[in-house]
């Protein structure tokens, strides 16, 4: 059966939402030390299933209303199972015992079940993994099947039914439906994007025949993207299938006509049902192209796999040498009340110049996340970019290319791995490895902002441009650009400053020019141009402001989007009082041209107006109604006005 997905799924670490009639919700499973379920130890028993014995969430949906969710068993993974019986199902529920509870077996998701038996949820725990006897044992026949848990929610906000692990989801462990509209809503998978987890439920397979060392290859992650003689690493979950415990095994990785690396992992003791992760760290590709990488498990001869159909995954992985220099995004959750953020300030900014990374690191600072009785620089955008912390609010916070980090090391406030993009950077040596890891991150996107800026009127002109290299940047539909105008060396009170009242503070954002979640590009021909026309309020000094762009992913609209699914694909940033460097680009066929010939410039037409100005923003001449004018020595920007269109020029008189 081909993969269904679902497009409008939204997570949290703490709770997450389907879009479609908001009907599903998500929550961390409580922990009552019932998390866990001993699988038999007897080899003429087995469990079969995707997921870990783990409790780790729940997935649910609004009150009174109906859901299934199904676990599939395809033909390769039966092979071996053939003529045994399946004589118990085990459920991981939730904290909602539910009603109307059927269990299902089908061999078709959209087809009638073969076999239906009603569960009784006054004999079910909640929070707990539950045994259910099938009243008839069904005898496996090697057709791919699936096991299928109904109910209804009750009446209570958290109707969570479902337990959900803590691996890597399987496409095969994690379908479900639900009710709208009277009917149910198409099946699909909860797994999307691999970042979703699998549904707790197993069948218990018993027999005189079962197979006795099979493992299958679960799932396999790597870049999508690689440099030449640039390390990557590849990563994966193993599933015991079979009853016996298997002590040792092999990995192979095969890059594609290379001779492949391997790895043996010793004394795993891998039991029945359970998973292994393993990591391949130190692979290389040195010539550009495209790979195919099969990543497979291999067992001793003494234990030899009676299923290699499952021993192996196959990715696809592309070398390429056109990528760039990634400039590291850091933005700041600090306010003027938060007494530790002057030594946070310090120590990020003393890691950055240990690192030699002042041209790469582009800092924002929000003042946002803690009280604010004491400061004037907070606005309403840094207050809804609060939604990055996915959690508990502190300060100081930072998030490097509103990535979570988590997995990584990165904590929040307490000691507990951040359930956002947002972390505590308590740690120095923690935030050290962090932004050396974001640094090392190739970009495959380059930006450059060009800009003009008049002092006297404030009218700030800004054309972003950006470059792309891959494909799947250009057709990414939810690439959103956002541009910040920032303000440096603004003296105002510090709580935890040595000097309270004269504390510097810098990199504050002052406004966002473009829409608060960016506004969305358009690439032709692997590239894209956005403008901008802002005036600068006349209480900012202009030589002391910068100008940040950045391009990242947001997949929904407004406030309705994943916080983890927001990466920066790439930054840049000019500072106000450097030199004018916006060529408007007029690609109209009438377009003026101009020659200069000692100190006097000539256009073809006679234009409506010109005006001179330094690089410093000065407007230092205008003429009206002329074809040519006289310039001095040194460089000029100089704007054409034709027929009420603009055409801005660098023009050197030597």
């Amino acid at each position: 059966m081909s993969k269904l997905l679902f497009a409008g799924i939204f997570l949290s670490l703490s709770s997450f939402c389907f879009s479609q009639n908001q009907n599903l919700i998500l929550s961390p499973a409580p922990v009552d030390g019932s998390d866990v379920w001993e699988a038999p130890a007897a080899e003429n028993s087995m469990t079969i299933g995707h997921c870990s014995d783990v409790i780790e969430n729940e997935v649910g949906f609004r009150p009174n209303k109906l859901v299934e969710g199904g676990i599939q068993f395809t033909e390769d993974m039966l092979v071996t199972l053939k003529g045994n019986t399946l004589t118990k199902v085990l459920l991981g529920i939730g904290r909602d015992l539910g009603r109307e509870n059927k269990l299902m077996l089908t061999y078709d998701l959209d087809g009638e079940p073969f076999y239906v038996q009603d569960v009784y949820s006054d004999e079910l725990k909640a929070s707990a993994w539950n045994t259910i006897e099938l009243e008839t044992p069904y005898v496996i026949e090697g057709k791919e099947f699936f096991i299928i848990y109904h109910a209804k929610g009750s009446n209570r906000p958290d109707c969570y039914i479902f337990g959900l692990d803590n691996t890597l989801a399987s496409e095969y462990g994690s379908w479900m439906r639900y009710e709208e509209d009277g009917g149910f809503s198409g099946w699909f998978w909860v797994g999307e994007g691999n970042f979703y987890t699998n549904f707790c439920m197993k069948g218990v397979v018993e027999g005189d025949n079962l197979p006795q060392y099979d493992l299958s290859m679960k799932s396999v992650s790597m870049d999508e993207y690689v440099a030449p003689g640039r390390a990557f690493s590849v990563e994966g979950v193993l599933n015991n299938v079979a009853a016996a415990t298997v002590p040792s095994f092999d990995i192979e990785v095969k890059i594609g006509d290379n001779e492949p690396v391997s790895k043996t992992f010793n004394n795993v003791d891998l039991s029945n049902g359970d998973n292994y992760s393993f990591a391949i760290d130190g692979l290389v590709i040195d010539e550009v192209g495209e790979y195919d990488v099969a990543v497979s498990v291999v067992l001793p001869e003494a234990t030899a796999d009676e299923n290699d159909a499952n021993n192996t995954m196959v990715k696809q992985i592309k070398c390429t040498d056109e990528f760039y220099q990634r400039n590291v995004l850091l933005e700041r959750f600090t306010t003027a009340d938060c007494t530790n953020c002057p030594t946070a300030d310090y120590l990020i900014d003393a890691a950055i110049e240990d690192y030699g990374l002042e041209n790469r690191v582009i800092k924002v600072s929000h003042h946002a996340g803690y009280s604010v009785l004491n400061d004037n620089f907070q606005i309403p955008e840094s207050v809804q970019y609060t939604m990055f912390y996915n959690g508990s609010q502190y300060a100081p916070a930072l998030m490097l290319d509103r990535t979570n980090l988590g997995e990584y090391g990165a904590p929040q406030a307490g000691g507990a791995e951040s359930p956002g993009p947002v972390f505590f950077p308590g740690d120095d040596a923690k935030f050290r490895e962090l932004l050396q890891l974001r640094a090392n991150e190739l970009a495959y996107v380059q930006l450059e902002i060009k800009k003009m800026f008049d002092n006297n009127s404030r009218e700030l002109k800004l054309r972003i441009n950006g470059t792309a290299s891959r494909d799947d940047i250009v057709d990414n539909a939810d690439l959103k650009l956002t541009v910040f105008l920032l303000e440096n060396n603004l003296k105002a009170y510090q709580a935890g400053a040595s000097d309270p009242q004269n504390y510097i503070h810098n990199e504050v954002i002052r406004d966002v020019v473009s829409d608060v979640w960016g506004d969305p590009v358009e690439f032709d021909n692997y590239k894209f141009s956005k403008e901008y026309t802002y005036n600068v309020s006349m209480e900012w000094i202009s030589s002391n402001m910068t100008v940040v762009a950045f391009l990242y992913n947001k997949d929904g609209e407004g406030t309705d989007f994943d916080v983890n699914n927001c990466g920066v694909l790439n930054a840049a940033s000019y500072k106000l009082g450097d030199p004018n460097n916006l060529s408007v680009e007029v690609v109209d066929e009438h377009a003026m041209s101009f020659i200069v010939n000692g100190n006097t410039v000539k256009s073809d037409k006679v234009c409506d107006s010109i005006d001179v100005y330094g690089l410093d923003g000065t407007l230092t001449a205008q003429y009206v109604h002329v074809d040519s004018f006289m310039l001095e020595s040194g460089f000029h920007i100089v704007k054409f006005t034709v027929d009420g269109k603009e055409q801005v020029e660098k023009i050197l008189i030597k």
